[in-house]
């Protein structure tokens, strides 16, 4: 069992931002309101999340376990939605369906054949690791959306080039492809190849706070890792295929109204 807390000894981390704050204010960085407010939504936000957590894990239904983890991932398309600049109405299914399907398969694939649970459904589980798996497809996919769209306005030229030469859509938009692919998941890359050595993941962290022996830890982070890039490589390159579907005209142009503006 890890130690607890004192309340107010976490609130006086506070005070390390009065000298941040000055800095920021004298750089002119524009960033103390944000950083305040964020601040307060993530304190608030966890807040609350520990205490319906308490009651989820407690009742530990599977129909609840479930449906607050697909909560999870409605919301996490959201963000990607609104982090991508993408039209809402043109791409929400893409982003949710390229969100939940790989989750959903890693998330049960992980809990039957890898933990070997008896209750693939347990709340201790589902909820922690399907959180895990869930953040880093979001910022994959925000990466991997961002830069293929970002490649195809910024090339308009040489992508109606390959069209009037005869290049379908995915010929056309195959660099497009590759290069949004692996930008997403360099950072997944660069941390696999430097766990343990450079930073001790939260996985493992939180294995061995709650009294876990390292090797037992270590099993576990090896297998969120793994899950991760796996949802991650799906999740991004199953998001970018239902875009050429469903976000072009039947001229094999862009919609117009797919990219919002700033």
């Amino acid at each position: 069992m890890a130690q607890d807390i004192n309340m107010v000894v976490l609130l006086s981390f506070l005070v390390f931002l009065v000298p941040i704050y000055y800095v920021t204010y004298k750089l002119k960085l524009g960033i103390i309101k944000n950083t305040t407010i964020s601040i307060l939504r993530m304190t608030i936000q966890l807040y609350l999340v520990g205490v319906y957590l308490k009651y989820i894990f407690e009742w530990n239904n599977p129909f609840i376990n479930m449906g607050y983890f697909i909560l999870m991932i409605v919301a996490a398309s959201f963000s990607v939605i609104k982090n991508s600049n993408i039209n809402f109405k043109c791409f929400f299914i893409p982003v949710l369906l390229s969100t939940l399907v790989p989750n959903i398969f890693i998330l049960l694939y992980l809990n039957y054949f890898v933990v070997n649970l008896d209750n693939i459904f347990n709340a201790v589980y589902v909820i922690p690791l399907g959180g895990m798996l869930l953040g880093n497809t979001l910022k994959g996919n925000i990466i991997a959306i961002s830069s293929f769209l970002s490649d195809i306005k910024n090339n308009e030229k040489e992508y109606f080039y390959k069209i009037m030469l005869g290049a379908n859509k995915l010929e056309a938009t195959l660099p497009y492809i590759r290069k949004s692919m692996v930008v997403s998941l360099n950072p997944t890359i660069a941390n696999m190849a430097t766990v343990g050595l450079v930073s001790l993941p939260g996985m493992m962290t939180g294995q061995i706070l709650g009294g876990s022996s390292p090797i037992v830890a270590i099993k576990y982070q090896i297998a969120i890792m793994l899950g991760i890039f796996i949802s991650q490589f799906i999740a991004s390159l199953f998001c970018i295929y239902l875009i050429l579907k469903m976000g072009f005209d039947k001229y094999n142009l862009l919609k117009e109204n797919a990219i919002v503006e700033k």
